[in-house]
């Protein structure tokens, strides 16, 4: 009897853990079920762009920058913003770029030969130049006898012997002895009224050497002046508010001074510069100048016409200059924005309820507005469109 009972017990026993097994998987299969149901159809959303067929409508405008209160900009397209003024200043150091031959110059003297009736003045400013285009100036002012008749009836030239000089260093000065000609008498003068020289010119001497230029320290003005706007804009960045825009293309210096113990001919390798300056720059927000480019595209496209994107596809500003009538800048804008036929954007959401990505790929696809789609998912276990509408987000952009 015992050994019977105990194993009807333990029977029993078995079928009770059997029945708890399956209603423990049953109820994980519900559970697998509603989460399933929930991940694939109450969760996902999903956003789908839509990128139309479109024509780029351009935008050429110039904009006054308003930061002062109380102007009359009537009949001006104007952005407004704040000036945001920073003093600062900037060093460096430069090298000489320039090299010039600070060798010596040939010199010697020559005979100048006058065959006309008339004295001739020369200065140390007249250049003399021979065939080979080498530069002399004389050394002292001087008067070249004229021309007179000897007995035999012959043209005696006048002469005068005087030292001359090179313009410029270097052995090219030392030449042999020729005719050499003033460049400024007309040309058939210049047979007349000449310098010979009748031994070699000496003396010229090539030494090249970094000398400081109008060039070299233009340069650095212009580095500086660029360090110094970067500097600028870079911090004015940390001062605006996070809704504004800092309009680089609109910095103006101020005040400048630019310090340097050198000078134009001095013989250095390189030199110290520093600018000490305020520098203006204009911030405002971004949503307002879109503003103007959209009104700006209102009225050049066809009514029909949409915008594409919540903002323009390129942005150009420059050649910023002064209005000195209004005291304020103006810069010239060029825009970009793309515009399209208008989409049904509802009656796109209706189409595509509940379709798997690729038929609703397809549908849209076949409205002769849209050049392309996109879908972005989000929490999808499988790629369909939810059927619940406030899951689904549509936006048109540009590609």
């Amino acid at each position: 009897m015992t050994n019977k009972w105990r194993t009807k017990k333990i029977s029993g026993s078995k079928q009770k853990n059997r029945r708890r097994t399956i209603v423990k998987v049953l109820f994980l299969c519900i559970v697998f079920l509603l989460v399933y149901y929930v991940a694939a159809y109450m969760l996902p959303r999903v956003e789908v762009v839509l990128i139309p067929k479109s024509r780029d409508v351009k935008i050429d405008q110039d904009i006054y920058l308003v930061a002062k209160k109380n102007i009359d900009m009537e009949n001006r397209v104007y952005l407004k913003g704040k000036e945001i003024i920073i003093e600062e200043e900037v060093e460096n150091t430069f090298q000489v770029e320039n090299e010039k031959n600070i060798g010596d110059r040939a010199e010697g003297n020559v005979w100048f030969f006058n065959y006309t009736g008339l004295s001739f003045d020369l200065f140390p400013e007249d250049e003399l130049e021979t065939a080979g285009g080498v530069s002399f100036v004389v050394r002292e002012p001087l008067v070249i006898p004229p021309a007179s008749v000897s007995e035999n009836g012959e043209i005696v030239p006048g002469k005068i012997q005087a030292g001359i000089i090179a313009i410029e260093p270097g052995e090219n000065g030392n030449i042999e002895p020729q005719k050499i000609f003033i460049t400024s008498l007309p040309a058939d003068k210049q047979l007349k009224i000449y310098a010979q020289s009748f031994e070699k010119l000496t003396g010229g001497t090539t030494k090249m050497a970094k000398v400081v230029a109008e060039d070299d320290i233009e340069k650095a003005r212009e580095k500086l002046a660029e360090m110094l706007k970067n500097k600028v804009i870079q911090k004015a960045s940390t001062l605006k508010k996070d809704s504004e825009v800092v309009l680089g293309e609109s910095f103006v210096l101020e005040d400048e001074e630019y310090q340097t113990e050198i000078k134009t001919g001095d013989e250095i390798e390189e030199f110290v510069m520093k600018l000490k300056a305020k520098g203006k720059v204009f911030a405002y927000k971004q949503e307002d100048l879109y503003k103007i480019l959209r009104e700006e595209v209102d009225v050049m496209k066809y009514p029909q016409e949409i915008l594409v994107g919540d903002e323009p596809k390129e942005v150009t500003v420059d050649n910023l200059r002064k209005d000195d009538t209004l005291g304020i800048y103006v810069v010239n804008v060029k825009a970009v924005w793309p515009v399209s036929n208008p989409l049904d954007i509802d009656g796109i959401k209706q189409q595509i309820l509940g379709k798997k990505e690729p038929e609703a790929r397809r549908i849209i696809l076949s409205n002769p507005a849209i050049r392309d789609v996109i879908f972005i998912w989000d929490l999808a276990v499988r790629r369909s469109i939810p059927n619940i509408e406030s899951r689904i987000k549509i936006s048109v952009k540009q590609r």
